[in-house]
């Protein structure tokens, strides 16, 4: 994975994405989460979707839905501002399944890392999945591949840490779990890529 971009764009299968599949990607990403927002908002209090909190059974089930629920429209809006770009910037330089693979182990890992800290009920929304997808793109820009697209990324990833500093209210429980996440998107995409991290010469 971490081998310089022009090998991987040789590979018979290839992992960049069209622009226009990207795109349509996330767009479908953008629905699903609208949609659940939109639901959760109208039939409220008949649909409920309860945060993750720590030390509690139906706390530690809601990593499972943690990333597709917002607080609200305007909730929803800041965190799309992240996840389209971001997402479609992933798809473009990774492919949809190296994506999916970092999108289910941020999901998975983050949550419980959220469930374990978190001092009260909260959605990790999916600020959980966009750490993982910058974790494994500033880690490709460091060991040397993709340094043009990673550059972007960089600039994404401090202006993400700023937005997420306010959005969680300096929570050191949230800090901790988005770092988890990315760190272990990062080990995820090292095992799936079998040749692991290799420096460009």
């Amino acid at each position: 994975m971490f081998a310089s971009a022009t090998a991987q764009q040789s590979s018979p299968q290839g992992t960049m994405m069209s622009e226009r599949s990207a795109g349509r990607i996330m767009l479908g990403v953008a629905a699903v989460l609208f949609a659940v927002t939109v639901l959760q908002s109208l039939l409220a209090p008949l649909v409920y979707f309860p945060g993750i909190s720590q030390g509690s059974v139906l706390g530690f089930f809601a990593v499972l839905w943690a990333p597709l629920v917002n607080n609200g429209l305007g909730s929803l809006l800041v965190a799309l501002v992240w996840t389209v770009p971001i997402g479609y910037l992933a798809l473009r330089h990774l492919g949809a399944r190296h994506v999916a693979v970092i999108a289910a182990v941020s999901w998975v890992v983050g949550g419980l890392a959220l469930w374990m800290n978190a001092p009260h009920s909260s959605y990790s929304g999916s600020y959980i999945v966009v750490a993982g997808l910058l974790g494994v793109l500033i880690a490709r820009r460091c060991f040397g591949a993709d340094k043009d697209g990673d550059t972007t990324a960089t600039w994404l990833f401090l202006l993400f840490a700023v937005t997420l500093f306010f959005r969680t209210s300096a929570s050191l429980s949230g800090f901790a779990a988005h770092l988890i996440a990315a760190g272990a998107a990062v080990g995820a995409s090292w095992l799936i890529t079998g040749g692991g991290i290799r420096v460009r010469p």
